[in-house]
């Protein structure tokens, strides 16, 4: 009876230190993109708007890395941006023209792993979309074969979506500026 116990608290305590996706993250980030949509279309042009786009992490993964303490709210995407470049737990994976980089972003949302894409543009303003689980698709635009992802686009709301190609997300011209992290454990 104690080993059965002990097993079922390791168990549980690694839980609380890695990540996991959650079983309805279709749905959060579904709820959160049309959130998003419905605030930008609202004309809402302040952080506000901003906020689904780091709850998203947090309602697939149970991770709450986007949300900024001292500010009390999630962050926007240039501050998402400079976390992701400067926070030990998140690795670069690559530049979004590396097939290789794109393999592996596809792989490791399969292993039901945090898998961001994330554009930033010298006016800082940018874009980001999640790598989801799913399959790899051919892309015309890009010359590549893609990951499943979903965004948030904040320059044309309705544009934002789940469940299509990451070069959906970003015009060929960008996919150099484009970079790849994953959430190591």
């Amino acid at each position: 009876m104690r080993y059965i116990i002990l097993v079922v608290l390791l168990a549980l305590s690694s839980l609380s230190y890695g990540q996991y996706l959650s079983g309805n993250w279709q749905s959060s980030l579904q709820t959160q993109i049309e959130d998003f949509q419905a605030c930008k279309s609202a004309n809402d042009q302040n952080v506000k708007c901003f906020q689904q786009i780091g709850k998203a992490l947090y309602s697939m993964y149970r991770l709450n890395d986007f949300y900024d303490k001292s500010k009390n709210r999630y962050m926007t995407v240039s501050e998402i941006y400079d976390f992701l470049e400067n926070d030990s737990h998140w690795k670069l994976l690559g530049k979004g023209y590396e097939q290789s980089t794109l393999e592996k972003a596809q792989k490791l949302a399969n292993r039901k792993r945090a898998v961001i894409a994330v554009y930033l543009n010298e006016e800082q303003l940018g874009q980001i979309a999640y790598i989801l689980p799913g399959d790899m698709a051919p892309s015309g635009s890009w010359g590549l074969r893609v990951p499943n992802s979903g965004t948030f686009n904040a320059s044309v709301p309705e544009k934002s979506y789940t469940g299509k190609g990451l070069s959906y997300s970003f015009p060929r011209r960008l996919i150099t500026d484009v970079q790849i992290y994953t959430r190591e454990i």
